[in-house]
């Protein structure tokens, strides 16, 4: 199918009546283009460029919009997404997950925004408001969160989380958990410990490479000895990120590293926050998602320094969004659960470091081959990324040191157990 081709004209216009609210106009012209640049490893990209002239009038508007489809190019890719169903997971919780959540906000829709707004979803396609448009960009996956953007991602977090709450206390019929009625599409469709499975097939090669960087960070001696613990510290992912049956659950982005964090900047800071890949989205504690984004995007040096005021910050959100809906925070969520909550996570933390930073922080130019071939996909997903990590620890200083840092904090966490 061709760019020009990928939505049909019915289907722009049913985009268009959604962005405008009303469906008195005229299409003009429809102009797509394909993105090359930054692309992600379980999708295809497109911007979308469509000219209308509303009824009555003589002036024309340019919409803008993001199109999401299931990759076709690259057939690794294909099969992954078709094996483990995480564009249809998407889609579902977009269209009807996030359609309930925001239909309970009311009127304070704009106020506790955590998502691009998404105009249109088919099994292959997701169609979002164009965040590039309204002054929101991706912030490089190297660059290392400030307080501020720590600040607003947590306060776009805490209204995602607060939504599923209000949901959940506003229902008729108490109590009402959002995984009772949407638990399949809230299922985790990676973190699967099966044989066969590319989530294990992954988690298999995340540990080679973890393995290799407790080598080069302490010795041959230090992974003899504490080989075993890695590989068994790391399978527990698997039981983490499952719905907790000790503290309360929320609906979780699930995926929180810096390329699914859209930011809007003012006079050079941070000032709004927007999430966007929901294909691992879970049930499970909002310390869940707190942890994994401030261990996956900052320094050891700055959690030691800040993380106590982040995690009130969160909080202090949080509860405004629920008194606005007249929810108890004290009764859902409260300041000491919370705080035990993060604590109890923050393994959680340390371990997802490790499995992502070893990746996210690759120069996007030593890896942009590996997304354009099916085959060097398969290899660096599922079978050996050591060559890329190798390279980089060589000829990356940037990349050496954050990674001996994430690393070393690793091995004390087993050393220290």
């Amino acid at each position: 199918m061709s760019d020009q081709e990928f939505l049909t004209r019915d289907e722009w216009a049913i985009v268009v009546t959604r962005h405008l609210g009303f469906s008195q106009f005229e299409v003009l012209n429809i102009q797509t283009k394909r993105l090359t640049e930054g692309v992600g490893f379980l999708g295809e990209y497109r911007f979308a460029e469509v000219t209308v002239r509303p009824q009555d009038s003589r002036k024309t508007q340019v919409l803008n919009f993001f199109i999401k489809g299931q990759p076709e190019t690259n057939q690794e890719q294909k099969e992954m997404v078709e094996k483990t169903g995480v564009f249809k997971k998407e889609v579902d919780v977009l269209s009807k997950l996030f359609v309930k959540l925001w239909s309970t906000l009311e009127n304070d829709g704009e106020d506790m925004q955590w998502s691009a707004r998404c105009y249109y979803t088919r099994p292959d396609v997701i169609v979002f408001e164009d965040m590039a448009a309204k002054g929101f960009h991706v912030v490089n996956s190297r660059i290392e969160s400030r307080w501020q953007h720590c600040a607003v991602v947590l306060k776009s977090l805490s209204n995602l989380h607060a939504a599923s709450l209000i949901f959940e206390e506003k229902q008729p019929n108490q109590p009402y958990r959002v995984d009772s009625e949407f638990g399949d599409m809230l299922r985790d469709p990676f973190f699967v410990n099966e044989p066969g499975h590319p989530g294990i097939q992954w988690m298999v090669t995340s540990i080679a490479v973890v393995c290799r960087l407790v080598e080069e960070v302490r010795g041959a001696d230090t992974l003899r000895r504490l080989k075993t613990q890695i590989q068994e510290e790391l399978m527990s992912l698997f039981q983490l990120v499952k719905t907790s049956d000790r503290f309360r659950n929320v609906v979780s982005q699930g995926d929180m590293w810096r390329n699914n964090i859209f930011f809007r900047e003012e006079d050079g800071e941070p000032v709004e926050a927007r999430m966007c890949d929901y294909q691992i989205t879970r049930y499970t504690p909002p310390a869940n998602d707190v942890t994994c984004f401030l261990y996956i995007t900052t320094s050891r040096s700055f959690r030691a320094q800040y993380l106590s005021q982040l995690l009130a910050l969160y909080h202090d959100h949080l509860s405004h969004n629920l008194r606005r809906h007249g929810v108890d925070p004290e009764k859902v969520l409260p300041w000491e659960e919370f705080k035990e909550s993060c604590e109890f996570y923050k393994k959680l933390g340390v371990l997802i470091a490790c499995m992502y930073c070893p990746v996210t922080l690759i120069n996007e130019a030593d890896y942009k081959d590996v997304l354009n071939s099916s085959e060097e996909y398969e290899r660096f997903i599922q079978k050996d990324r050591l060559p890329e990590v190798t390279h980089a620890l060589k000829n990356d200083s940037f990349y050496r040191e954050k990674i001996f840092e994430v690393i070393e904090e690793f091995i004390e966490y087993i050393e220290n157990k």
